[in-house]
């Protein structure tokens, strides 16, 4: 069973700047495109690999915060409770130039392909920014 997410984003606001000014997201070093551009590959971790039925696969992400203002991230849920990151509560302040790493785990509770949606809920100052990806 393989678990993927094809990255793109929506944002919510589209009189802001571009999400590629504000945010960037690494898995193992490379920049994963958040503009539905992004194919599942095992490179930048967005394809997890095969994982037996109630194991576990882990995949980490880097997330930079490319704005001059500090930025809370809310919280990062999924579409499927296959997918999950333990402890998001680290995350929630970067200041400018600030970098965090997170873990996605993969956890199938039944076989078969697995797909689903992460959600990234972002506050700039008084505007939120929701950036998603399908896994």
């Amino acid at each position: 069973m393989k678990g993927k997410i094809i990255l793109f984003l929506l944002v919510l606001l589209p009189f802001l700047n571009s999400i590629a000014q504000e945010i960037q997201l690494k898995g193992n070093g490379i920049i994963v495109n958040l503009d539905g551009t992004n194919d599942p590959n095992t490179e930048d971790g967005t394809l997890f690999p095969e994982t037996p039925v109630l194991s576990s696969s882990t995949n980490s992400f880097t997330l930079t915060n490319l704005s001059s203002k500090k930025i809370h991230i809310d919280r990062i849920r999924f579409g499927l409770s296959d997918f999950y990151v333990p402890d998001d509560g680290h995350l929630h302040n970067l200041k400018s130039g600030e970098s965090v790493v997170f873990d996605i785990f993969f956890q199938p509770n039944a076989a078969g392909l697995k797909s689903t949606t992460a959600f990234i809920e972002v506050t700039m100052g008084k505007y939120k920014k929701n950036f998603f990806f399908p896994y």
